[in-house]
């Protein structure tokens, strides 16, 4: 992974992701009492600084660029030895001056670093997946959620890969209902890393067929105790670090009051929910060859007052807990075998009850594993990479309806299941040639009570034309097995497999040390025996108004998807630097013989543009724009006189094409023992109507007329909101 990082070497400072020289940094030097003298300093377009006939004596050096961490230490002059120092300039508010320097690595078409991060998300919404949206390729038109689609999938066909491991429930939100909002429960200001690893392009982990994310959160400072604080658009955090003797700690905790923005912007909605979290992670050295570390991970989520007088079967108070122990031992045995053994435990409970205090949803799961990968470098030119991986799953489920016809209340669903999950893996890389390198793996699947496993091939290629280019063509398969609730209770079918994918794809990247950066590339997935329920929608069948039915899920959808992407880029040592992007795609999705129609997250244009106008060190602006294609409302509707009712033809109407200009003003206020950063973000600057796709269940539907009720929903007005950022 690689490391934002500044070094003062010979008068220059630079730019690790880049390579290129970072304009504009103030360097500062503040004198003892003794010598009761400041100098001052900010690097030119070239990176590069002077400071001459410096009295001997002992100063704090203070370095500072507005988006980048401060940096503060201890440094002596003497009169004699110039002073030469390598200082870790950390992206965004991560607090850290390590002497540590990490050498350029591949960076993937979809990967963001912790820079990246700090430059796509929002003030109102500290959230590193809220940045992945702003890529073409990923479609998200719902300003309420953090997840999203993947090539014609849905989130629930995305896996995260946290610090090495599958973690099953990554959100604050409401379970149980379809209108509810997400957000993560980790600051990005946690990260180090986030990117996106395609379904069938590795062997690393294959739990879901469209692919997973990768998060890596940072460490804390091995320099000296830190502290920080701010106030976002929709939280309040506080994060403290600093070194043992032989390691370092991280603490941070954060309390929202999104709950309240929501209900001011939306009064009528059951997205008022808030949540605090808490996060902490301890890392020791064990001498040279041996590191441990143990982190936990706290999210709770809450709603309340949420009825207003609706039905029995509407929710008018949840909660979600999700906690997180996790234990890593890195060893390394040798210059060329190092491995990774983690243990772990998951929970999540949730618990929504109606106005009257009856109890709509619980859903109780515990999940206990082992994870171990281990990295060969047989040679100069060959790489292996095996692991295994062991879960137990606990599920207690239940779901209750209330019947208007009958008065009485009626268990929908109703399970409480254990079963366990293995996977196993082996991949590789060999490079044949100075300029061609062969990849490839394979894994296998197993869970209990599904009735087979599945395996996981895939293979690729990467060639160089030239020294900054990359040309990588792979090809694989996958799968994911069914959800719990899939298998068992009311709707559950036991006798259900795991659904199958295969994907193509091609990508061509090119980077120059001038700051320019492009990326073309094209896709072709497949999905099939996909678990559905073609009959569990309000529908019309021969013009006769029909209600969903109850039977149980089947392996009867497939799924088509294909698409293509472009991007380019431009980092400039001063001044502007933008990027934009254009993805096409189109999938299409099949529940019998023949028939074919546009697929729930079918968005045909996707169209990103992002630019950056630093100007000195403490000043920056910052715009994002938006606009992609509507998604299908997943629902047998069509549209008259304003109004939705329902139809013979699934998906057939979209939401409005999306909409969104976003811009931010940061403003550092350099003291000297502290820095303040101001930022200033508008949401929606043009004000534009955007909708979103709210829910379609049981109760939204009149028996009588076929009318739809509260099918879709506004989404962020005109919003204005601030953050500070408080740097000690």
């Amino acid at each position: 992974r690689q490391q934002q990082v500044i070094v003062l070497d010979q008068d220059r400072v630079i730019q690790a992701e880049t390579g290129l020289p970072l304009a504009n940094v103030l360097v500062r030097l503040q004198g003892d009492e003794a010598l009761g003298i400041t100098f001052r300093i900010v690097t030119n377009s070239e990176g590069a600084f002077l400071m001459e006939d410096l009295p001997p004596g002992d100063y704090q050096l203070m370095v500072s660029a507005v988006d980048f961490g401060l940096v503060k230490r201890r440094v002596r002059l003497d009169a004699i030895a110039p002073l030469e120092v390598e200082i870790l300039l950390s992206p965004g508010t991560r607090l850290a001056d390590e002497l540590t320097i990490t050498a350029e690595a591949e960076r993937t078409p979809l990967e963001l670093t912790a820079s990246d991060i700090g430059k796509l998300k929002s003030v109102m919404m500290d959230d590193a997946f809220r940045a992945l949206q702003q890529l073409p390729a990923v479609a998200s038109n719902d300003d309420f959620n953090s997840a999203f689609a993947l090539r014609g999938s849905g989130f629930a066909n995305v896996g995260v890969l946290f610090d090495g491991i599958p973690l099953h429930n990554f959100f604050h939100t409401i379970e149980g209902i379809e209108d509810t909002g997400s957000t993560t429960p980790l600051s990005a200001d946690l990260l180090e890393s986030l990117d996106i690893v395609m379904g069938g392009t590795s062997a690393e982990w294959s739990g879901k067929s469209s692919g997973f994310l990768r998060l890596q959160s940072r460490t804390g400072s091995a320099g000296r105790r830190r502290a920080l604080f701010s106030v976002s658009g929709s939280a309040a955090m506080v994060i403290g670090e600093g070194p043992t003797r032989s390691g370092s700690w991280l603490v941070s905790g954060r309390k929202s009051y999104v709950d309240w923005i929501v209900r001011k912007v939306e009064p009528s909605t059951e997205l008022n929910f808030g949540f605090h979290d808490f996060f902490a992670k301890v890392v020791h050295s064990a001498g040279a060859r041996h590191q441990f570390s143990f982190s936990l991970l706290h999210g709770n989520t809450g709603l309340k007052d949420a009825s207003e007088g609706a039905g029995m079967n509407s929710i008018d108070r949840g909660r979600l807990l999700n906690d997180l122990v996790h234990a890593e031992w890195a060893w390394r045995a040798g210059l060329r075998i190092s491995g990774r053994t983690h243990f772990y435990l998951q929970r999540a409970d949730s618990l929504n009850r109606n106005r009257r205090g009856e109890e709509l949803w619980s859903n109780e799961q515990r999940i206990v594993g082992a994870r171990s990968v281990w990295d060969f470098d047989l040679s100069d030119n060959l790489v292996l990479t095996t692991g295994l991986t062991a879960e137990r799953w606990f599920v207690d489920n239940r779901r209750n309806l209330f019947d208007y016809s009958t008065g009485n209340w009626f268990p929908f669903s109703e399970f409480d299941r254990a079963a366990g999950r293995q996977e196993a893996f082996l991949g590789g890389r060999l490079r044949i040639r100075p300029r061609v390198t062969l990849a490839g793996g394979w894994s296998l699947s197993r869970q209990e009570g599904v009735v087979k496993t599945y395996q996981s091939p895939f293979a690729g290629i990467e060639v160089r034309p030239s020294a900054n280019q990359l040309v990588t063509v792979s090809a694989g398969a996958g799968g994911q097995f069914p959800f719990f609730d899939q298998l068992y209770g009311r709707e559950g079918w036991e006798g259900l497999k795991p659904e199958a994918s295969r994907v193509v794809e091609g990508t061509w990247t090119y980077g120059s040390r001038t700051g320019i950066s492009l990326l073309a590339s094209a896709y072709e997935r497949r999905r099939s025996h996909v678990p559905w329920r073609p009959e569990g929608l309000w529908r019309l069948v021969n013009g006769e108004i029909t209600l969903p039915s109850f039977e149980p899920y089947r392996n009867v959808l497939r799924d088509r998807s294909r698409g293509a992407e472009c991007r380019i880029g431009y980092g400039t040592r001063v001044g502007l630097s933008f990027w934009g992007g254009y993805a096409w795609g189109r999938s299409r999705w099949s529940e019998a013989e023949g028939q074919w129609f546009p697929g729930n997250f079918d968005q045909p244009h996707g169209l990103s543009l992002f630019a950056l106008y630093r100007r000195g060190s403490d000043v920056e602006f910052s715009v994002k724009w938006k606009a992609a294609s509507g998604h299908p409302l997943p629902a047998y509707a069509e549209l008259r006189d304003g109004r939705y009712y329902l139809a013979e033809e699934r998906n057939r109407e979209r939401l409005p094409d999306y909409r969104r200009l976003d811009a931010r003003f940061g403003r550092s206020f350099n003291k000297d023992t502290y820095r303040i950063t101001l930022f200033v973000e508008v949401l929606n600057l043009s004000g534009r109507k955007n909708y979103r796709f709210s829910g379609h269940d049981y109760d939204s539907v009149d028996p009588r007329t076929g009318r739809i009720r509260g099918l879709v929903q506004k989404q962020f007005p005109f919003l204005p909101t601030a953050g500070v950022v408080v740097e000690l």
